[in-house]
């Protein structure tokens, strides 16, 4: 849906999956996220460059989405929902749930097999982390260990799919009209207009 982002400094468009695109994309979405009291990004890992969502951040979001009167969000909702292997909201839930146990410290298990804090950022490289662990393990030895690794996995792809559409629906949201990204092209475009009649 989205190939490229305008370079408000090079004043052109480049490849949204390019590092530079990347950065760009970053930049927005962590000035859009000050704006609406989010967290900001604190990787210092460029492959790492766009802005991800934790836990509680992605709670939100969903909640957004499924309240949303923009027929346009409704469908890309739908569309994220259709992909995932359980129902988005559920998985969340349930991973909050048990980062409230007791015994879970205050974490929760992404796709059963790492720890993690409701506030930590997930990442493309953590679910890809959860997969290659789950390669290295063996196979259940009893039913009840077999149904925890489906249902794992399950949650784990969900949660990859909801990874996935985030970034393109904070992209749409940014750039709709009134969007912090359509006012900053807004504002570039008039740069550009202003330089060139003083010309």
């Amino acid at each position: 849906m989205f190939n490229k982002i305008y370079n408000p400094k090079s004043k052109r468009m480049v490849n949204i999956k390019s590092q530079k695109g990347k950065h760009i994309l970053h930049n927005y979405l962590n000035y859009s996220n000050q704006l609406i009291g989010g967290s900001q990004s604190k990787t210092d890992n460029d492959s790492a460059d766009i802005q991800y969502p934790n836990l509680m951040e992605l709670q939100q979001f969903i909640q957004m989405l499924k309240t949303q009167e923009d027929e346009i969000l409704k469908k890309m909702y739908d569309d994220m929902s259709s992909e995932c292997s359980e129902d988005p909201e559920k998985v969340i839930t349930k991973y909050i749930a048990d980062s409230k146990k007791s015994y879970y410290n205050g974490k929760y298990y992404l796709g059963g097999q790492i720890q993690l804090s409701p506030d930590d950022i997930i990442t493309p490289e953590k679910i890809q982390e959860v997969k290659d662990i789950r390669l290295t393990r063996g196979g259940p030895t009893n039913s009840n260990e077999l149904a925890s690794m489906y249902r794992s996995k399950r949650e784990l792809e969900t949660m990859e799919t909801i990874i996935n559409h985030y970034i393109i629906i904070k992209t749409h949201i940014m750039f709709s009209p009134g969007g912090i990204g359509m006012k900053l092209a807004e504002e570039d475009f008039n740069s550009l207009i202003t330089k060139g009649n003083n010309n």
